[in-house]
């Protein structure tokens, strides 16, 4: 007898699972960042399938949001995949910002200017009431490099 389990599961992308990521959540889906979408069991794939049907549609901030980290996801593709050597700003929503790259040299600086890393992102986010000290410290940082 086999000491493991195969388990179908199901891969389920798109902007509108945003809306019902909680439930989502119940349902057992697990997010996985590299794959940007989320694992359901097989078995539930008609449940989520009418779940999202009956989503509500995302906002005009939600959809702008997607739209820049799509923009941003571009330019590493174009990178070959690459993380990029030195620190860059990039508009998230209309209330916030991101700041990715190579941070880890940077992160206590980036903490304590009241940035919080997101791992899903993959950068630390921040209030736009900080973005013209964080501008001027990553302007810095990437002249020192």
């Amino acid at each position: 007898m086999a000491d493991y389990e195969i388990i179908d599961f199901v891969l389920v992308k798109g902007a509108s699972t945003r809306a019902v990521k909680e439930e989502l959540k119940e349902m057992g889906a697990i997010w996985v960042a590299s794959l940007t979408g989320w694992l359901i069991p097989a078995d539930q794939s008609e449940e989520v399938e009418e779940l999202l049907k009956n989503a509500r549609p995302l906002t005009r901030k939600e959809t702008d949001r997607n739209d820049n980290m799509a923009t941003y996801n571009e330019e590493i593709k174009k990178r070959g995949g690459k993380r990029i050597d030195h620190l860059e700003l990039v508009d998230y929503s209309e209330n916030s910002f991101i700041v990715y790259g190579k941070t880890t040299p940077h992160k206590d600086k980036l903490k304590d200017m009241k940035g919080r890393w997101n791992a899903s992102l993959g950068g630390y986010i921040f209030s736009n009431r900080h973005k013209k000290d964080v501008q001027a410290y990553v302007d810095e940082a990437n002249e020192e490099k």
